[in-house]
């Protein structure tokens, strides 16, 4: 049985059960699997789901699983989610939300909505979602994310992974870790394996790959696909017209 029938049949079993568990009303169990799950089979198992059911639901779980799912949702689904919930619980699971259908949400927001949004945002946010909206969709800067690891070369590997854990916004996105100076200005990368290999007293310099594929923040988006298809990329870094390192695009 090929792959991909292997998945169909597994999300359906997912979908059942999901629902069995909810007309049972077993909401403990329900919520256990939702823990174990892609968030994807939970979106779509919301999505069938009244509004007032779906807002119950997220709000039982913990915040980034909320920011996760949110994410997954479609974007009808996401706007009717804003409308209903109030602002500061909306600015939460919003903060947590992967950045780049973070923008693409606030771009389908009338004015009026996003004045009423942007106070309850903290400021790393709001300047986030402002910088990434203002990219043509069918730009790189459109569909890149800031959701990435940066180092210096003059740390060590210990200092390095201290900083990842502490900046690293998601350990899915830990494709790669991008060197910068401390101007965001991009001098190479290194892989979460080069630095768990390494002595803790190595520096990054030491093992720096200085030679790295880039793409220009206005450069058109199949131009940045055919990039990471070519070189087989997870993901590939996006700069300015100063080398800055300002987001990635991932192969997904």
């Amino acid at each position: 049985m090929a792959a991909d029938e292997n998945e169909e049949i597994l999300d359906t079993e997912n979908q059942e059960l999901l629902q069995d568990l909810s007309e049972q009303g077993k909401t403990a169990e329900l919520l256990e699997m939702f823990e174990e799950l892609p968030t994807m089979d939970v979106a779509e198992f919301m999505e069938e789901k009244p509004i007032e059911e779906v807002i119950d639901f997220l709000i039982k779980l913990d915040i980034e699983d909320q920011g996760r799912i949110f994410s997954d949702f479609s974007q009808n689904i996401q706007l009717k989610l804003f409308r209903a919930l109030d602002r500061r619980t909306f600015a939460n699971i919003f903060a947590h939300m992967f950045s780049d259908i973070r923008a693409d949400l606030y771009q389908e927001l009338t004015k009026e909505e996003q004045i009423e949004l942007l106070p309850y945002l903290s400021k790393q946010v709001r300047e986030d979602v402002i910088i990434l909206s203002a990219y043509p969709p069918e730009t790189a800067g459109g569909i890149m994310t800031t959701n990435f690891a940066t180092i210096f070369a003059d740390m060590t590997a210990a200092e390095a992974m201290a900083k990842i854990r502490t900046d690293a916004p998601s350990t899915d996105m830990i494709y790669y870790i991008y060197v910068v100076d401390h101007s965001m200005v991009m001098k190479g990368l290194v892989t979460l394996k080069d630095l768990v290999m390494h002595d803790p007293k190595d520096k990054v310099f030491e093992m720096l790959n200085e030679f790295f594929v880039s793409a220009e923040v206005n450069e058109d988006r199949e131009s940045v696909a055919q990039k990471i298809e070519r070189y087989d990329l997870v993901a590939i870094p996006v700069l300015n017209s100063l080398n800055q390192l300002v987001g990635i695009v991932t192969h997904e």
